[in-house]
């Protein structure tokens, strides 16, 4: 369920029904994700307004309640009559495997066992992969210290990971025709190198044939989609963003509660 306390989804949404543990339309005749914040143009929940009006009939989009970027097309209706299942994972420059796919634990069920392989499709092209369970050590939650800061815990886990061995960097160009992977990597290099994290995909599973379809999440990585954004306007919004917030907004909170004390 999404985590925004109310936000238009699909599964709050008055057409919206549950059975076996699936979400579907009654109203559409479709399956609905379960991986975050969905939504259509026939949103309805008690009279409440579609907070998105501009959204292209017969299309599910998703978004993040915690972000203004705008919903993104996730899939039409007509496939999404076709039982679908969508999960959230990751891509990671791995040091010994290359550009690879981290699976969750609970995602584990969706695919074969270390040593097997997999048919993943990337824009229409369906390449065998290959599923490893090698030792990683890998973030799992923070706490605060002593000073204040927050300090990342790590573990050392078996982590499932889907990898193309015979062309160790097939997803980064992958990504690259999606996203301006440059600016992304410099801006979360501390987090991708120091803490873990990768780059947010989609991945569809199609139970019948088994194909496993990828897609990135444009709606995180909104202002880096090929296309949106020349890279040297996103590298000078960050650089205008740092000096407002460091100086400019700072400055002016601290007159706003100087002058608060003074009268």
């Amino acid at each position: 369920m999404p985590n925004g306390r109310g936000s238009p989804d699909c599964r709050i949404c008055d057409h919206a029904r549950r059975t076996d543990d699936l979400w579907s339309c009654r109203k559409h005749n479709i399956f609905i994700p379960e991986i975050g914040e969905v939504i259509c143009s026939s949103w309805e929940h008690s009279g409440g307004k579609n907070p998105f009006p501009n959204i292209n009939i017969g299309t599910l989009y998703y978004y993040s309640y915690a972000s203004l970027n705008p919903p993104v097309p996730l899939s039409s209706f007509e496939k999404l009559r076709t039982r679908r299942i969508f999960i959230n994972a990751s891509v990671h420059h791995d040091n010994e495997l290359g550009w690879s796919i981290y699976l969750s634990d609970f995602n584990h069920k969706y695919f074969p066992g270390p040593g097997n392989s997999i048919m993943i499709q990337l824009n229409g092209k369906t390449t065998n992969f290959e599923i490893a369970e090698p030792t990683r050590t890998i973030p799992r939650g923070s706490q605060r210290t002593d000073e204040g800061t927050w300090q990342t815990l790590y573990v050392t886990v078996n982590q499932r990971i889907i990898c193309r061995l015979e062309q160790p960097d097939l997803l980064f160009h992958w990504l690259q025709e999606h996203l301006h992977i440059s600016p992304i990597l410099q801006r979360f290099e501390k987090n991708l190198r120091l803490r873990g994290f990768g780059i947010m995909i989609f991945l569809e599973i199609e139970p019948n044939s088994g194909i496993v379809a990828l897609q990135p999440n444009l709606n995180s990585y909104y202002e880096y989609r090929r296309g949106h954004y020349h890279p040297l306007f996103i590298f000078f919004r960050r650089v205008f963003r740092n000096f407002y917030y460091r100086y400019i907004w700072l400055w002016h909170f601290r007159i706003v509660m100087w002058l608060r004390k003074k009268g």
